[in-house]
């Protein structure tokens, strides 16, 4: 017998984050993955031009949607954003999904959240994009650091959580707010939300955005 379960059951004071590695994936496993996924969604991950992309965005939904099924019985409706950010129109639970190379990310909350991963494996001129995006603080930070890569990533990933969890996109551009990692992950300034980054396995690091104090539980599903 399924027990359905309220947000506040099953979300309260935590989060989430699910991830997935799509390499062994095919493109008949996308064809049943999608299957039975709203159209909407469906469409949204058919048009992704790339099978990889089309893989990725569908084993982050899967893993929603799969939770949704398991923790209150049914799917709700997806909504999108102005910023294009989508959300539920419930409101029951609240998602935020990324990918970077071979890793899919959906986190899961009971309230709005924003999640963001990347690999440190591309040579690229980090300070360039630091100063030509990022807060001059943050530029100046990232370029005194020892690691300026590491560090870019580290800024990069918050920035790109903090975006998502706004759900503004980015019309406002990354340099009207400012996060900071000496001592702590965190945002500068009054009313900001919590920030929570940790670097994974095979150089990814991935960040958090959320609203107050979370219980953050990290899992790694091993199928679909």
């Amino acid at each position: 017998m399924l027990t359905l379960l309220s947000r506040g059951d099953i979300l309260e004071n935590k989060i989430n984050i699910f991830l997935f590695c799509i390499e062994n994936l095919s493109e008949n496993d996308l064809i049943n993955i999608i299957d039975e996924f709203p159209e909407e969604i469906k469409e949204k991950t058919e048009n992704k031009k790339l099978l990889k992309a089309r893989l990725l965005t569908a084993a982050s939904y899967k893993m929603l949607f799969d939770f949704c099924k398991d923790k209150i019985g049914y799917i709700p409706e997806i909504k999108i954003k102005n910023g294009g950010k989508p959300y539920f129109e419930k409101g029951e639970i609240y998602f935020s999904i990324s990918h970077s190379k071979n890793i899919a990310v959906c986190a899961v909350s009971g309230s709005e959240i924003g999640v963001d991963i990347e690999r440190l494996d591309k040579e690229r001129d980090y300070l360039g994009l630091a100063e030509r995006y990022f807060a001059k603080n943050e530029y100046e930070r990232i370029k005194k650091s020892e690691n300026i890569k590491e560090t870019f990533v580290k800024y990069w990933t918050a920035k790109e959580a903090y975006i998502k969890f706004t759900g503004e996109g980015f019309k406002r551009g990354m340099n009207y707010f400012e996060a900071d990692f000496e001592n702590s992950p965190h945002f500068k300034g009054e009313n900001m939300p919590s920030l929570y980054t940790v670097k994974l396995k095979d150089e990814f690091y991935l960040s958090l955005v959320f609203s107050g104090e979370k219980n953050i539980k990290i899992i790694k599903k091993e199928k679909l």
